[in-house]
């Protein structure tokens, strides 16, 4: 055992909650690596701690407001991770495949296995094929 001391930082985010489950946690994790908790002293007595609380906290607003930002810019070039919305289109050459797969009689869930792309692309081009011969026999 390399007896280790450490302190142990607890708190909660709201009145309701309470230290326990925390305290539990981290005793069992000292206790399993063989440091020694040294005793609570309130932050008033621990300036160096409450030194690096104000940094942390800093540090923290610091970050939240670059991915704020981050987020706000790839917000204003239309996404919301950096990445185009959505999947980019199907090549002209892939559409002639599966138009003619579902022309020959072939199901849509096998042209999506044979095409290789996705149900919902041959199910769009399905509709659109069936539009489309609506709108020629409308006209005849």
């Amino acid at each position: 055992m390399n007896g280790k001391r450490v302190g142990l930082y607890l708190r909660v985010s709201t009145g309701e909650q309470t230290i326990e489950t925390q305290c539990i946690g981290l005793v069992a994790a000292c206790e399993v690596r063989g440091w020694r908790i040294s005793g609570a002293k309130g932050r008033e007595k621990c300036p160096g701690f409450d030194r690096l609380l104000k940094a942390a906290t800093i540090e923290r607003s610091i970050i939240q407001e670059r991915k704020k930002a981050g987020m706000a810019r790839a917000r204003k070039h239309g996404t919301k991770s950096g990445k185009p919305i959505g999947q980019p289109p199907l090549s002209q050459a892939k559409v002639e495949v599966i138009r003619a797969e579902l022309a020959r009689g072939t199901g849509i869930l096998k042209t999506a296995r044979l095409c290789g792309t996705g149900v919902s692309a041959v199910q769009r081009i399905k509709r659109e094929l069936i539009a489309s011969e609506v709108a020629v026999e409308g006209r005849g």
